[in-house]
């Protein structure tokens, strides 16, 4: 968490956007021997920074189309058109500017068929001792993970971490 922020403490705001799109072909799916005819992706995002302010977003949508399932049950791939979505949120804000930082994130896939959706939801703190090469962090986070097996509950993850961040 943290790791867009605005360390330099920007007097002047800066907005930074992106936009990307990627195709795939068919090919084979080597696990389940299904026939993909093709995998569209794209992607949107956000970066915002001013006087040690930042906030960062981004989305993106896939589309995958199926010729057939292979060895695949209905239950995995529902559809031979599947669709799905994601965002993440991040954003800091320096308490002592260039020093101690508070951070949030949020993030979220939605994906096609049951039990799918996965999300992440956590906050924290960031004490810059040398910039970015020497910092000290500790955050929590909770994330529900989906399960690739069909019928099962979603996994839950609490994690609180502390650490030590130093780049050479």
């Amino acid at each position: 968490i943290g790791t867009h922020s605005d360390l330099e403490y920007s007097t002047a705001p800066r907005l930074t956007a992106n936009l990307g799109f990627n195709y795939q072909g068919k090919r084979l799916d080597a696990a389940s021997n299904a026939n993909i005819n093709q995998i569209l992706t794209g992607t949107t995002g956000l970066q915002f920074r001013h006087r040690g302010f930042s906030l960062n977003a981004e989305g993106y949508a896939k589309r995958t189309s199926f010729a057939d399932r292979g060895t695949a049950s209905a239950a995995v791939v529902p559809s031979l058109n599947l669709t799905d979505y994601g965002y993440y949120l991040t954003s800091g804000y320096f308490l002592v500017p260039k020093k101690l930082e508070a951070a949030g994130t949020w993030s979220y896939i939605r994906r096609k068929g049951p039990d799918n959706d996965s999300y992440q939801l956590g906050g924290g703190l960031n004490y810059y001792l040398h910039g970015r090469d020497l910092k000290l962090t500790l955050q929590y986070t909770r994330s529900t993970f989906y399960q690739d097996i069909v019928g099962t509950r979603n996994r839950n993850l609490n994690q609180v971490i502390f650490g030590v961040n130093a780049l050479f």
